[in-house]
């Protein structure tokens, strides 16, 4: 099986909102993994920032020139979804809603973020390879939101935390390959065009 390449020049322009996704993710999952006996505040509001700074980051990325326009619709949903997920987990811990409010509004924005995702993904892998990563990325959102929502009655502080820095660290893994690769794609391109820049000029 042939492996395809991606154009340096995409490379070279993703790969920052991509790490910056990773190190959110990274950020989070570890101050999940801290935590262990985490107040309803914590839970509810560390969520929320987490929704909050997702969304930015893949509006970052989603901006970016690359990016097809056609795919910017599904992806600018799910960063739509994380935001306004992020509002209402804080309006649930507000207004003192039950636990299960708070599990079924996390879940709600994972699962519409990831299928959103997902969409994108699916629709443009073939035309945009970097879009094979929202695949990966949307599929485990969206089973982590099904998983919130289906269970939502069973759910305590500490396991939607627990449950959502999983979630967040696997996002990391996703991301943070895919960033380095890209950034490792643009380097040796930058690298090589310098080398050739070299050798043109000492043939004049």
């Amino acid at each position: 099986m042939a492996v395809t390449k991606i154009d340096p020049a995409i490379s070279s322009v993703l790969f920052k909102p991509v790490l910056i996704r990773a190190g959110v993710s990274l950020i989070f999952a570890v101050v999940a993994f801290i935590i262990q006996e985490p107040s309803h505040a914590v839970t509810s509001f560390g969520v929320a920032i987490y929704l909050l700074l997702s969304g930015t980051a893949l509006w970052e990325y989603l901006r970016r020139e690359p990016v097809p326009e056609a795919m910017r619709s599904p992806l600018s949903m799910a960063c739509a979804a994380w935001c306004l997920g992020a509002i209402v987990v804080v309006g649930v811990h507000l207004f003192e809603a039950p636990m299960w409010a708070t599990a079924v509004a996390v879940g709600a924005a994972y699962l519409v973020g990831g299928v959103a995702e997902l969409v994108a993904g699916v629709r443009h892998r073939r035309d945009f390879i970097p879009a094979r990563d929202q695949i990966l990325a949307g599929g485990v959102n969206t089973l982590a939101g099904l998983g919130l929502i289906i269970w939502c009655t069973t759910f305590n502080d500490h396991q939607v935390l627990g449950l959502t820095g999983a979630v967040a660290f696997i996002i990391t893994v996703i991301t943070a390959v895919a960033g380095i690769g890209f950034w490792l794609d643009a380097r040796a391109a930058a690298k090589a065009g310098h080398t050739e820049a070299k050798k043109q000029t000492g043939l004049r």
